[in-house]
């Protein structure tokens, strides 16, 4: 395992920008023709488009966890040449993966139908979005889901131990625009409960713009998994911001996210926010 390598922290890792993102959810040639609205015209912030950046996140995030199966069960594995307690321990944390992994496919493969639907309907005016564009290609890329557990005060939006709710997902996606461009796009399916996507969403409205960047790349370290950056960028960083931002990724699997203190990160970015787009009350 890679955290076994590394000391229990995820590795950084090198790797061509062409191989950054790349969703093996559908073979090339459907990969081509349902992404051709994003990936062949230019990005003008229709409906359609925007449904079809979550619905590739969804698709990535439900793919994952039917990968995450193989490996919760692998993990028993580890045990061998262990004490009775170790092997114990890891017994009952490979249980609980299994349980929460089920758990979300069962609510990602609801959604992600509900999502089949409306595409299979050409009917996208159910999709909730609320977009960044800033000045410059963002430095940082990623398309992924996540339940919309707490907001930028911490403040809890969902029970994730009521087994008896089918949660929602807010999905984002970093994206490049023409002129050396780009944009945050934060997307969701409004046919079930999305009170938490709206919530979380109201509380970064709320943050100042000179702060959006910095509570933004926080959430990306902390939330998410999916995630690829600019070298050149990475470097400009102070070390101890580094750190900082690496410790952030390993707090899920320890006392789970804390988004507040974003504001230690203001300097890490310089995104200008040129336009706020969005189609939901604030």
């Amino acid at each position: 395992m890679a955290l076994d390598r590394n000391n229990g922290k995820f590795p950084i890792e090198k790797i061509g920008i062409n191989n950054a993102s790349v969703i093996n959810a559908f073979c090339s040639k459907h990969d081509k023709e349902l992404f051709s609205v994003i990936e062949d015209k230019e990005f003008i912030f229709t409906d359609e488009q925007i449904f079809m950046l979550a619905y590739r996140a969804i698709s990535r995030e439900l793919y994952l966890k039917y990968c995450s199966t193989e490996s919760n069960k692998n993990m028993k594995e580890y045990d061998k040449g262990q004490s009775k307690e170790i092997q114990l321990l890891i017994h009952m944390i490979s249980n609980h993966m299994t349980k929460g992994t089920d758990l979300a496919i069962r609510d990602l493969e609801k959604l992600k139908s509900l999502y089949d639907e409306k595409l299979l309907e050409n009917s996208f005016n159910s999709i909730k979005y609320y977009c960044i564009l800033i000045d410059n290609v963002p430095e940082i890329m990623s398309s992924a889901g996540w339940l919309p557990e707490l907001d930028f005060n911490n403040k809890i939006l969902l029970d994730l131990n009521d087994k008896n709710i089918m949660f929602n997902s807010l999905t984002v996606s970093t994206i490049g625009l023409k002129d050396r461009k780009g944009a945050i796009v934060f997307a969701w399916l409004d046919v079930i409960d999305s009170k938490a996507c709206i919530e979380f969403i109201k509380s970064l409205n709320e943050i100042p713009d000179d702060y959006k960047g910095s509570a933004i790349l926080k959430w990306l370290f902390e939330c998410n998994e999916n995630i690829y950056w600019s070298e050149d960028w990475w470097n400009t960083i102070e070390v101890d911001k580094q750190k900082e931002l690496i410790d952030s990724m390993m707090n899920i699997m320890s006392r789970g996210p804390s988004l507040k203190d974003y504001k230690s990160f203001s300097s890490c970015l310089s995104w200008k926010i040129n336009e706020i787009k969005t189609n939901i009350n604030l």
